[in-house]
């Protein structure tokens, strides 16, 4: 873990206790994101600044619903990629009311889509380890983005699936430790897997819709929210949409990357032979793996 992360809490000591300020960089992200079609119903762009805690934007933002109701909590360790990504580590990030809002948004419209920028952090993990879900436990979801070994796993909630998503649930194979852009598309008959801009897979198994969707289940990343299914991966990228994305979309959608992002396919940032802002190597201090870390919130 030490040849690619930086332990968070040293990187924002480093760059200063309150991280990166909101404003210009904040208008910006705003700006590229206003630019993707079709818009998202709520979207994440995760950073090292306490802001990218809050939706960079979406539909359900209104005077009723600020940036601050959808707010992600951190729990467990989380760490900082050198170009500005979030890992994490056996951490989750979670929001209550980011779940239930977006499970009734797309109970109501049927068609949904998923996308998100990652990067596992290796092709051993299993569970399937959860990266993105709209779910509770080990047992019940709406909506779950894992890996399992060198697999993508989808699992759906239908009325041909259950309350799991997982009968069946959608593998598809070729998971890399590289950054993929992954878009998920469901139009209440036919679920579509998008890898960098190109189908991978689609799956009839999946008619029915999403009635059954529960809508009290918290929006989770990296793990479960109330269950160990932990992942170890970069989470660049997560958004959500009431609508099917197109294949012409979706293409469009993976070739539009967070400006100064590295490329997909491209694997973990090096580490600097000197560090910039102290003398001392911020990774020093930095936990290897297997190390117990207590009581690490930010911010």
């Amino acid at each position: 873990m030490r040849s690619f992360a930086v332990l968070l809490a040293t990187a924002l000591l480093a760059a200063g206790a309150e991280g990166k300020p909101a404003g210009e960089g904040r208008a910006k992200e705003q700006a590229w994101l206003a630019g993707r079609k079709p818009a998202p119903a709520l979207a994440y762009l995760l950073s090292a600044s306490k802001a990218s805690l809050h939706p960079l934007g979406g539909s359900l933002l209104t005077a009723e619903a600020k940036p601050e109701t959808f707010r992600l909590s951190l729990t467990g360790p989380v760490f900082l990629m050198q170009d500005g990504a979030v890992f994490l580590g056996g951490g989750r990030l979670l929001s209550e009311k980011a779940g239930r809002a977006l499970s009734r948004l797309i109970k109501k419209k049927t068609a949904f889509s998923m996308e998100a920028i990652l990067m596992p952090a290796n092709r051993d993990q299993k569970g399937p380890a959860r990266m993105v879900s709209i779910s509770y436990d080990g047992k019940v979801r709406n909506f779950t983005l894992g890996q399992t070994g060198n697999n993508w796993v989808v699992r759906l909630r239908t009325p041909q699936t259950g309350g799991n998503g997982s009968k069946p649930e959608v593998r598809v194979e070729g998971l890399a430790a590289q950054r993929t852009h992954v878009l998920v598309t469901y139009d209440g008959t036919t679920e579509r897997i998008y890898l960098n801009g190109k189908e991978a897979q689609a799956s009839a198994d999946h008619a029915g819709g999403v009635a059954k969707w529960a809508t009290d289940f918290p929006l989770v990343l990296g793990n479960e929210a109330y269950d160990a299914r932990d992942w170890s991966g970069v989470i660049r990228f997560v958004a959500f949409y009431d609508s099917v994305v197109t294949a012409e979309q979706a293409a469009a959608l993976a070739a539009a990357l967070p400006a100064g992002d590295p490329p997909l396919g491209s694997g973990p940032s090096p580490r600097p032979e000197k560090p910039e802002r102290e003398e001392k190597d911020p990774l020093a201090d930095a936990p290897k793996r297997g190390d117990a870390i207590q009581g690490l919130t930010w911010p």
